[in-house]
């Protein structure tokens, strides 16, 4: 047994068994009390020992109490410190899946978008259903290949919720409940899934076998058709990032960091 469990084992059991050998004292020991004397002089050789091993058993009981909250902080501040980890990492997987809409050859116009909440924006989107799918985006690949838009939408999508997954596995047992559901929600929510990770599906399903067909990004539209979705994608960005603790604007609204 080593030695810090030697300690722990004797911090735990000690009290008990200095209170349980003043009580053995207190029961078969002479009086503890004479009436006859005056002062701290009452008290007899009994009672000053019964009250030496009271007087131990609360030092110790006080130790081992300090000892436990002390643990109990140093859990807690580790448990902290992951939750943190787990919410920055989260943070960035969120914004990595969506770090194509924001960039800046889309939003020559009007500038970048700096909240979630921009691109509920009438005029935002209609500058970005505009946005032909099947043209080339400024991105690259690893081997200098120009990349499609809708490519770049889906491969980003598909890597920020990935990484999402891999976290939620990862930190699920130290991320609040709050944080756990809105990541799911995200996850699942059919803007996220039927239209971000398949995106070449529904390039592919509007080219009419012409490889090179426009095809706008007519899902973002303001219409009966598309709001739902697309309002409900934006407003779970939206609460993600505020319960992820991302950078506020003056009015509240999340803000977008480094992507």
């Amino acid at each position: 047994m080593t030695s810090p469990r030697l300690s722990k084992l004797l911090l735990d059991y000690l009290p008990p068994v200095i209170a349980f050998s003043a009580a053995v004292v207190a029961v078969v020991g002479a009086p503890k009390w004479n009436d006859q004397a005056t002062g701290f002089a009452k008290i007899t050789h009994i009672g000053w020992m019964v009250l030496f091993i009271g007087f131990l058993a609360l030092a110790v009981s006080m130790v081992v109490t300090a000892k436990n909250n002390r643990e109990k902080t140093q859990k807690r501040q580790m448990q902290e410190r992951i939750c943190a980890a787990g919410k920055a990492q989260m943070l960035e997987a969120v914004l990595h899946s969506i770090h194509p809409l924001r960039n800046d050859t889309i939003w020559k116009r009007q500038g970048r978008p700096t909240s979630p909440l921009d691109f509920l924006d009438p005029k935002r989107r209609e500058l970005l259903a505009e946005l032909n799918l099947n043209s080339v985006s400024p991105y690259m690949s690893g081997n200098f290949k120009e990349i499609k838009w809708h490519t770049m939408f889906e491969k980003a999508a598909k890597a920020g919720t990935k990484s999402m997954v891999t976290t939620l596995q990862i930190f699920v047992t130290y991320l609040p409940f709050e944080v756990i559901d809105a990541a799911t929600k995200l996850l699942n929510c059919t803007f996220m899934q039927i239209r971000l990770l398949r995106m070449s599906d529904l390039v592919e399903a509007n080219t009419h076998h012409d490889k090179n067909w426009r095809v706008p990004f007519f899902i973002v539209r303001n219409d009966e058709m598309h709001n739902q979705e697309y309002e409900e994608f934006w407003n779970l960005i939206t609460q993600a990032m505020k319960l992820l603790g991302a950078e506020s604007l003056p009015d509240g609204r999340p803000k977008f960091g480094g992507y």
